[in-house]
């Protein structure tokens, strides 16, 4: 049983680049999630499309998982580049990852 925390950094590295965000997979847990441009660093959409703009695909980088959704068995991970307000996080489920593992969603 391995567990994935919410709103802990976690070290990942970019496997894909859209025009809306970068797909991130998580080095200790071989699983991938979303970091939006809206949940980058920055105050402006500017600022924030900068940063995206700068991003390059095997990119080593540093996340939060700020949300999860277990969708038809599979786990959906929403990251962002800051840490949340701790009130956010709370246990949300358990499933399978998308190597088999099975998970426990624990905040």
């Amino acid at each position: 049983m391995r567990y994935i925390p919410l709103n802990e950094a976690i070290e990942g590295i970019i496997v894909n680049k859209k025009e809306y965000g970068v797909f991130v997979e998580l080095n200790t847990w071989h699983c991938s999630g979303l970091l939006h441009a809206m949940r980058m660093v920055g105050e402006t959409r500017f600022e924030r499309d900068s940063v995206l703009d700068a991003m390059e695909i095997s990119d080593s980088i540093t996340v939060y998982i700020s949300e999860i959704e277990l969708v038809e068995g599979n786990l959906k991970l929403k990251l962002s580049q800051s840490k949340l307000d701790e009130t956010a996080c709370e246990i949300v489920a358990s499933g399978v990852d998308e190597g088999g593992s099975e998970v426990v969603i624990a905040g």
